[in-house]
């Protein structure tokens, strides 16, 4: 102060000014004054949050309450992704959790996200799944997106972010039955099994019917109930087809005598799950021939009379073979003379003193097929005695006629023999006789009668 300065000199005092406040400050820079900014780099349009994205799932946008949505299928997987928007302060760590995880699972019960200073903008990825349940019906789960920790305040002030999660059902309402056709024999049993391919939510009836009752029987219990608990267990269907002569006639469907038969699957109950309700499907039984053996219907007259022809025309039943060549006839322990025709057609004449047949077996017999054995009649004959003639016949060795002339006899033959071919009565009588002369010669002294 001591000295005057003039104007137009400079001045050098060779001290700096300080004011304690930034040098820089006063026009638009930033007092340092130990407040944290909220995480961001220094630039105005940074603001804490985290962005989700999806390629492989139908994601939508977020809405005001921070809510995405989502559709998966059952059985099926998909992801999306998750950054922060802007760099925090500190690490941020971030869980992902399900709130359904028997409907939408993620690859961890809780999967931990971490981000830093260094990778905070790298998408990371989420992996969700839908579980296959065999339950009809749509589900549904959400997945929460939670700050767990971290120092950063702009972060761990965030709210919850949410994905409704919609799952559709990959489940249909049906039954699946072990075989469609079944290949039996005349008499033979069978089975099926069936079971629910999805669960109901609630009992289902199964119910059993046969085309044909007569031919293909079906089980006592013609119809199963199904649950919750067991639908998934096969239950059994029993089918017989009846043993009947007549069967193939009665079911033949083809020139192959293959028979068929069809037997109905259906839900009638109204009172189950609406799902299965009129489902139906029908099994074919296809019925193969079985070889029936033939039967003789008739039966053998047990009488005939000596020397007259006895006839048996044997009568027979065979579902699979005529009686016109098919069959084989036999006899055994047959009387002298009886014969059977290739018809079935018995024949005998019974000779003088025979009184019976004595047992006879008549035999007939198919191809064996399946082995079927022959079937055989037995039965006897008792033989009627019948009254003959006497015989007259002429003993040329002992003859006596006598013839006379002019008081002189001459005497000739033949001698009568006299039989009875019954041999009951030995006292036979001849009442009269008469010889008739052919030719006479006297010069010859013979006689022709």
């Amino acid at each position: 102060p001591g000295d005057e300065v003039e104007p137009g000199d400079e001045v050098e005092t060779g001290d700096e000014v300080e004011t304690g406040d930034d040098p820089e400050a006063g026009d638009g820079s930033e007092a340092d004054d130990g407040t944290d900014t909220g995480g961001t780099d220094g630039g105005v349009n940074d603001v804490a949050g985290f962005t989700l994205s999806s390629d492989s799932l139908m994601i939508n946008d977020a809405s005001e309450n921070g809510t995405y949505t989502a559709t998966l299928t059952e059985g099926a997987s998909g992801s999306f992704t998750v950054k922060l928007d802007a760099e925090p302060s500190s690490d941020v760590v971030l869980t992902v959790k399900s709130s359904k995880p028997e409907t939408v699972s993620i690859s961890e019960d809780v999967k931990i996200l971490t981000f830093t200073q260094y990778n905070w903008d790298q998408k990371q990825e989420v992996t969700v799944s839908g579980i296959n349940n065999n339950t009809l019906g749509e589900g549904s789960a959400t997945i929460t997106l939670s700050v767990k920790e971290g120092r950063d305040d702009a972060f761990t002030m965030l709210d919850d972010q949410t994905v409704a999660m919609e799952v559709t059902d990959n489940d249909v309402a049906g039954f699946t039955v072990s075989a469609a056709t079944l290949n039996l024999q005349e008499g033979a049993s069978g089975s099926f099994t069936v079971k629910l391919d999805a669960q109901p939510s609630s009992n289902v009836v199964l119910t059993m019917v046969s085309g044909d009752p007569g031919v293909v029987m079906v089980s006592e219990t013609e119809s199963f109930t199904f649950t919750k608990g067991n639908w998934g267990e096969a239950k059994t269907l029993n089918v017989s087809v009846t043993d009947d002569d007549n069967l193939i006639k009665e079911t033949i469907s083809s020139e192959f005598s293959i028979g068929e038969v069809i037997i109905t699957l259906s839900v009638e109950d109204f009172s189950g799950d609406n799902n299965f309700y009129g489902l139906n499907t029908d099994l074919k039984i296809f019925i193969s021939p079985v070889n029936d053996p033939p039967k003789i219907t008739s039966v053998a007259s047990d009488t005939a009379k000596e020397d007259e022809l006895y006839t048996y025309e044997a009568k027979v039943n065979d579902p699979d073979d005529n009686n016109n060549g098919d069959l084989f006839w036999s006899l055994s322990d047959e009387p002298s003379g009886m014969q059977v025709s290739d018809k079935g057609v018995v024949t005998w004449k019974p000779k003088e003193g025979v009184s019976s047949s004595g047992a006879v077996t008549l035999t007939v017999a198919d191809g064996g097929e399946d082995g079927v054995v022959a079937w055989s009649e037995i039965f006897a004959i008792t033989v009627t005695a019948v009254n003959d003639a006497p015989v007259i016949a002429i003993d040329e060795d002992d003859a006596v006629v006598t013839f006379t002339e002019d008081d002189k006899s001459i005497q000739i033959g033949p001698k009568l023999v006299l039989s009875d071919p019954d041999g009951e009565n030995n006292e036979l009588k001849l009442q009269s006789a008469t010889v008739r002369i052919e030719k006479f010669q006297s010069d010859q002294d013979e006689l022709a009668y």
